[in-house]
C-alpha cells in the first residue's frame, strides 16, 4: 500500500508540471489514479482485517479493519468541511494533496464498487445486485437533481425547470 501512497504522491507532484508544458484552455487536469487504488485497496484490506479479527477473537484488528475502511471517509468530510470556510481552504487544499481523500478521487465513492466486488468474491449474484445498485446511485447523482432527474430527458428537465415556457410540446 505505500507504493500506492508514494504514487499518489508522485503524481500531485507531476500534475501541475504536465499542466504547465501541455496546456489545454482552462482545462484542469485532477486525474489520480492512485487515490482510486490506495482508497480501494485500503478499505479491502480493512474488509480482510476485520474478518480475520473476527476469526481469531482479536477485537484490536477489527477495529483497525473499520478504521481502515472509514478513515477516508472521514477525511473527505473534514476536507469538504475546512474547503467550505474561506480561512481554511487553502490548508484543506494542501492537505488533499498529501492525504488521499474520496473527495478528489477521480471516481468518488463509485470506486467502492471494487470493494463490495472483493466483499462478495463468492457470490455472483450480490456483485450482480452491486451493478445494479452503483448504476442506479451514479445515474442519480450525475442527473444533477438527485434522482429529480433519473430516467427523464434534458429537454424535459429543461421544460420543467422553465415552467414550461421552452419549446418542448408532447412526447
Amino acid at each position: 500500500m505505500f507504493q500506492l501512497l508514494v504514487g499518489f504522491w508522485i503524481m500531485n507532484l507531476g500534475s501541475p508540471i504536465v499542466k504547465h508544458f501541455f496546456e489545454v484552455g482552462n482545462l484542469a487536469l485532477s486525474n489520480n489514479i492512485f487515490t482510486d487504488l490506495y482508497i480501494a485497496v485500503l478499505a479491502m484490506y480493512g474488509i480482510q482485517e476485520i474478518s480475520v479479527g473476527r476469526r481469531t477473537h482479536h477485537s484490536k484488528q477489527i477495529l483497525l479493519g473499520g478504521l481502515a475502511i472509514i478513515a477516508p471517509i472521514l477525511l473527505s468530510l473534514l476536507a469538504l468541511g475546512l474547503i467550505a470556510n474561506p480561512k481554511t481552504m487553502m490548508f484543506a487544499a494542501n492537505l488533499a494533496m498529501v492525504i488521499p481523500t474520496i473527495m478528489l478521487a477521480e471516481n468518488g465513492l463509485l470506486l467502492y464498487i471494487g470493494v463490495f466486488f472483493y466483499l462478495f468474491r463468492n457470490n455472483r449474484p450480490l456483485q450482480c445486485l452491486t451493478v445494479l445498485v452503483f448504476a442506479f446511485l451514479d445515474a442519480g447523482i450525475n442527473s444533477g437533481f438527485a434522482f429529480t432527474g433519473f430516467l427523464i430527458s434534458q429537454a424535459l428537465q429543461t421544460d420543467l425547470i422553465s415552467g414550461g415556457q421552452s419549446s418542448l410540446t408532447t412526447f
